[in-house]
């Protein structure tokens, strides 16, 4: 058996993110603390608690010098309760682990020694779910891969079986090398529900060669009211932000035919989610969690039809072909109907301008956005496109020959009011 040497090695860091779990924790700490494996540390993080969560982690911390706390001064969720776990941990592997779910007696031995011995990015293993009445009940059969013995393959070779059998593996699933993480900056998407989703996609398809065992290390309580137990419309928000951040990942590498239908049928997942999820609630343009990116193409997507977009005519298309300098004003919407156009006809944009900083996104399609009067561009030379809607193209329009720009271009509204406005002097 292969075992840490003294008390103070750290071969394992355990993370548990803790909220308002006082009924559950100490059985969730008592099953990690009474391992008969030495090496390990255990990182709460207490995720802005308001009930006797805080002071039990305190008694625990007094009592095991394994276990660290970590405090946000309010609830921040589920993600950065476990970024905070990984930040801070020192073990060479890691394991997340829910403190209202508990782990088995010799997990952390056994699973160390297949680590060491395989020497895998991450092990995947079994676990049984935990009802009201505390019976266990097997989770169904089919959707585990292993059967009977260890089985070795890679991250990406095992992210295909998993979607053909229907399993999407939790955080607590996995043991997972740290430095394999580190590698790969691979953490949890702040802000959002299902963010396992995300961190299983991430790290399966990342990982170059992982462990499945038929093992069974984790028990999971299923609990009524538990936040995925809930429908609400910011489940719908947080599949939209994964699916979205899951396509870029899926353009920025190249993937094996069997690896494009198993992504395919992993997205179509999500969407069927999504689509199921924007029952609840009250429904608005407006994302609530995600990035810039999310944010802006949500709000596209999902703005009430006004009937026009913004484009280009061919006078002003030929002009652009011709032009030293493109500056396009502006990143909202408007912008982004004309960039799009413009990417069609492969006319390159030299800056995207604003007239300040504050509010705006650093990068607007990959171009650094800046402030208009900072750009260094001989103003002669240089066509200013107003890519903002109606109500303020006027003023923006005034602002940008102030400062010295001769050409000034208005794009077409089509299917709404026409603006004649085409090359302004």
């Amino acid at each position: 058996m292969l075992m840490a040497e003294t008390r103070n090695d750290k071969n394992i860091s355990v993370i548990v993110p803790v909220y308002n779990v006082e009924s559950y924790l100490k059985e969730c700490l008592d099953s990690i603390l009474q391992q008969n494996f030495q090496g390990f540390e255990v990182i709460c993080v207490n995720d802005g608690a308001t009930d006797d969560s805080g002071l039990i982690l305190q008694d625990y911390a007094r009592k095991y010098e394994q276990v660290r706390i970590f405090t946000h001064p309010e609830n921040l969720g589920l993600s950065e309760a476990r970024n905070t776990g990984l930040k801070h941990a020192e073990g060479k592997y890691i394991w997340f682990v829910d403190s209202d779910d508990w782990i088995l007696q010799g997990s952390l031995e056994a699973l160390f020694e297949k680590a060491e011995k395989s020497r895998t990015d991450i092990i995947y293993f079994r676990f049984k779910s935990i009802y009201g009445s505390g019976d266990y009940r097997k989770v169904s059969e089919e959707k585990h891969m292993a059967a009977g013995t260890d089985r070795t393959c890679s991250g990406r070779e095992f992210f295909c079986r998993a979607v053909e059998k229907g399993l999407m593996p939790t955080a607590w699933m996995q043991f997972i090398r740290r430095d394999f993480l580190t590698q790969h900056h691979i953490n949890f998407y702040p802000g959002i529900l299902h963010e396992d989703v995300m961190f299983w996609f991430f790290s399966s398809l990342s990982a170059g060669k992982v462990l499945e065992t038929d093992r069974e290390f984790y028990l999971r309580r299923n609990r009524e009211g538990s936040i995925m137990n809930t429908k609400n419309y910011k489940r719908a928000e947080s599949l939209f932000v994964i699916l979205m951040q899951s396509m870029e990942y899926w353009n920025a590498d190249d993937f094996t035919e069997t690896e494009n239908k198993a992504i395919g049928a992993y997205m179509e997942n999500l969407y069927r989610g999504y689509e199921y999820y924007r029952r609840f609630g009250r429904k608005t343009k407006e994302l609530s969690v995600g990035g810039y990116k999310e944010k802006l193409l949500y709000r596209i997507l999902h703005r009430p039809r006004k009937g026009y977009y913004l484009t280009f005519d061919q006078y002003q298309t030929d002009l652009l072909r011709r032009a030293k300098h493109i500056v396009m004003f502006g990143c909202g919407r408007g912008s982004y109907d004309l960039i799009t156009v413009l990417q069609e006809h492969k006319i390159k944009i030299d800056a995207v301008a604003v007239s300040s900083l504050e509010g705006n996104p650093d990068y607007f399609f990959d171009i650094k956005v800046e402030a208009l009067n900072c750009l260094t561009f001989d103003r002669n030379d240089t066509i200013v496109v107003i890519g903002v809607t109606e109500k303020y193209r006027s003023g923006i329009s005034d602002n940008v020959r102030k400062l010295g720009y001769k050409h000034i271009m208005i794009p077409k509204s089509i299917g709404g009011p026409e603006d004649d406005s085409r090359y302004g002097g």
